[in-house]
């Protein structure tokens, strides 16, 4: 599912706990390193915001959310903010 526009949700409890899931899945996954991520839900789709070193990472934090059971589609704004120096 392509999301183009998120509207502030109005929370249920089941996209509280949806966003709560996707969270500390982010926040556990090995070969990520999301910063301070933001999850929230509605209606099964899930929007993700922080910041993360790679655009490779940005893609993997998309699939990992759409792996769980419930979510039905994902928009990410998750930033790719390389702290690296040339």
């Amino acid at each position: 599912m392509v999301v183009t526009r998120w509207l502030k949700p109005r929370s249920s409890s089941r996209d509280r706990h949806l966003a709560a899931t996707v969270r500390v899945l982010l926040l556990k996954h090995p070969n990520l390193g999301v910063v301070e991520p933001s999850v929230e839900s509605k209606a099964g789709v899930v929007l993700l915001r922080g910041q993360v070193p790679t655009l490779r990472q940005k893609l993997l934090a998309t699939m990992a959310a759409a792996s769980v059971r419930g979510v039905a589609g994902v928009f990410n704004e998750l930033e790719v903010c390389n702290t690296e120096e040339s």
